[in-house]
């Protein structure tokens, strides 16, 4: 059996969420466990960030949330990148509305989206399964791109 591809996910979600591994049940390190190289928000350029957003029609009302959007887009479109994954907070609302867009336009993007939804009554074991089943579709969809 040969090698795993190289599986590289673009995560974006207020830092706070991201970053504190309580609220986020450490995803970015479930994501490494599971060979993914996710990649954050963060780490785009802010070159990368304006180039998205100077191309936006409209902008949402949240200054922020024009920033995750348009991390987003710059993941969905660069073809570096396996998949998306949004964590946000139950209850957030400018990240409901984040949420619906990203969902609506990885459809046209032909790009896995996950929102990954935390609160209280999240479980470690059902965010892991989560993030085990994101995975494992995009290493089988991999794999059926190198077969063709």
């Amino acid at each position: 059996m040969g090698k795993l591809p190289l599986i590289r996910i673009g995560v974006i979600g207020y830092v706070y969420n991201v970053y504190d591994n309580l609220i986020s049940m450490d995803v970015l390190n479930k994501l490494r466990q599971l060979g993914a190289c996710p990649v954050t928000f963060e780490m785009l350029t802010p070159k990368e960030i304006d180039e998205q957003l100077s191309r936006f029609p409209k902008t949402l009302f949240w200054t922020f949330s024009n920033k995750l959007l348009a991390g987003a887009y710059h993941f969905f479109e660069d073809s570096s990148f396996d998949g998306v994954i949004h964590v946000t907070a139950f209850g957030c609302g400018p990240d409901s509305f984040l949420g619906k867009i990203l969902e609506l336009d990885s459809l046209k993007y032909q790009k896995p989206f996950m929102t990954v939804r935390i609160d209280e009554h999240t479980g470690e074991n059902h965010l892991q399964t989560r993030v085990e089943a994101f995975i494992d579709m995009i290493v089988k969809k991999k794999s059926k791109m190198e077969c063709a």
